[in-house]
């Protein structure tokens, strides 16, 4: 199968309205998101080929939506496996996995509650779920040369315990402005914060949010518009992933819930971090207002060996503003990785 990053022509709509409970007359009404949506995927299939799977989840019942590049040009080497956070989904990576599917097998996918996979009303949605979730996904996709991890966002928390529980599989680590256990920003993004904060004014906004779809999509819309730095795919993305908004509500609230008791303490693998020997490529949009600089040399101090590169003209959507440069950082690592040798039963 070839995948080629062809030009695109994807939508051109305008950013959404105001974060919280009012809306703004900044967005349209709702079908617009969705005639946005339903654009950016025709267009996306008409230019990009992938394979589309659903990845069973254990024993629940429900299944992950995941998507395959691999071209016919790819080489052999780590399956790349793109992990997004809060509030989108593997769109966030449709530019970025295009331009690697080229030369490389990679597979993005939606965490249980989000984008198209499965959105369960019987569990939980915390961080031992994302966990959960990559687990699955490596289960099935079975990468026999091990896997490079790129983790954006809340998806740092599973991705960064997975490498180091099972240091063995992973052969690279990239963090695109993300989070880990005591490692975090100092300011949050308004929607985490407000949701993230337990009492009385988070409880109504789970309530009112809850009951006004269009707002809970219009407040979505205008932190989106925040975490880019280039209007070119804010006017693109922003759309799509408020069309999604108005099924994430269950899935965000219960994360948001939980991060500042699960993400906001102390660092309890500060020296496994400083021990891990596989490649880590920190690669931070220069520009994100909440994961900022001085969180990537955080970063780069908790891994020792890191290499860090900060990104000009991008903000926390590193890889919607510069896909191209951060193809490229990424495709750098995986050149330095040494070949494992095929064994006989693997051919």
């Amino acid at each position: 199968m070839d995948v080629t990053p062809r030009k695109r022509h994807l939508s051109r709509l305008r950013p959404a309205g105001l974060l919280g409970l009012v809306p703004l007359f900044a967005c349209g009404p709702l079908e617009r998101y969705r005639v946005a949506y339903e654009q950016h995927d025709r267009e996306y299939r008409a230019n990009v080929q992938f394979d589309e799977h659903r990845v069973p989840v254990g024993d629940t019942g429900h299944t992950l939506y995941a998507r395959e590049f691999s071209g016919s040009s790819a080489e052999s080497g780590p399956l790349i496996l793109l992990l997004h956070g809060i509030p989108d989904s593997l769109h966030l990576y449709d530019l970025l996995a295009a331009e690697l599917g080229s030369t490389h097998r990679v597979v993005s996918f939606d965490f249980l509650g989000w984008g198209q996979s499965d959105k369960p009303e019987d569990i939980a949605f915390d961080f031992r779920g994302l966990r959960r979730d990559l687990d699955a996904v490596l289960g099935y996709f079975d990468p026999r040369d091990g896997v490079a991890l790129v983790v954006h966002d809340t998806s740092g928390v599973p991705g960064i315990e997975f490498a180091l529980d099972e240091p063995e599989r992973v052969r690279a680590l990239i963090l695109l402005n993300t989070v880990y256990r005591g490692i975090t920003c100092r300011e949050l993004p308004e929607a985490i914060d407000r949701f993230s904060t337990l009492g009385f004014s988070r409880d109504a906004g789970v309530f009112l949010a809850t009951r006004n779809t269009s707002a809970w999509q219009k407040g979505v819309g205008n932190q989106l518009k925040k975490f880019f730095v280039r209007d070119d795919p804010r006017q693109e993305f922003v759309p799509v992933l408020c069309h999604q908004a108005q099924g994430i509500r269950p899935a965000f609230f219960g994360l948001a819930g939980v991060y500042k008791a699960e993400v906001e303490v102390d660092n309890p693998a500060g020296s496994r971090m400083a021990e891990f020997d596989a490649p880590v490529h920190i690669v931070f949009g220069a520009e994100d207002p909440y994961l900022d600089a001085k969180l990537a040399r955080a970063f780069h101090e908790s891994f020792p060996r890191s290499r860090l590169d900060l990104v000009e003209d991008a903000g926390h959507y590193v890889q919607l503003d510069q896909p191209q440069r951060v193809s490229h950082l990424i495709r750098e690592t995986l050149a330095a990785i040494p070949r494992r040798q095929t064994r006989p039963e693997d051919r």
